[in-house]
């Protein structure tokens, strides 16, 4: 490995490791604990980890379309309305799946960094989030995603909303 894909893959590892032990050690009665009340879409524990697993799906897409040449999302893409479309088709899926999809997920993270290229870090596209943005950028915001929302959880089941 290269000394990039070795600080991708430590901070994926770390990122993973600090966000697992709040995920794992999540209960059904979580479920329903609020993380965020944002306006008109208020999001519990289960919408988080909905919401995670679609975005770690979701960058491996946006990178395997920077390799292909093209931006990672429509120029017109909605991160909002996405993300409410993911909260409402993620509402059935229980805790143990969604965190087997995660852990999935996660798994073939790891494998994407080890099939990049060292040219294929630089690439840049327009992505989900409204800007351009390279694999690299896009690879080390997945990490960094995941142990916010992680954190996050923790303070509401804590009660320190």
């Amino acid at each position: 490995m290269n000394q990039r894909k070795d600080m991708l893959h430590l901070m994926l590892v770390s990122r993973h490791g600090e966000s697992w032990a709040v995920i794992e050690a999540l209960r059904r009665e979580h479920d329903t604990v609020q993380v965020y009340a944002n306006g008109t879409d208020p999001w519990n524990v289960h919408d988080v980890l909905a919401h995670l697993v679609d975005a770690e799906t979701g960058v491996q897409a946006q990178i395997r379309k920077l390799m292909a040449g093209e931006d990672a999302v429509p120029l017109d893409f909605d991160i909002h309305r996405w993300n409410r479309s993911v909260v409402r088709r993620g509402a059935e899926i229980s805790l143990d799946e969604l965190r087997k999809r995660l852990l999935q997920a996660y798994e073939q993270v790891l494998a994407l960094v080890d099939e990049l290229e060292e040219d294929d870090f630089n690439l840049r596209g327009f992505a989900s989030l409204g800007r351009i943005r390279s694999t690299q950028e896009l690879l080390l915001g997945v990490a960094d995603h995941r142990l916010e929302h992680a954190l996050d959880i923790q303070r509401a089941i804590e009660g320190d909303v």
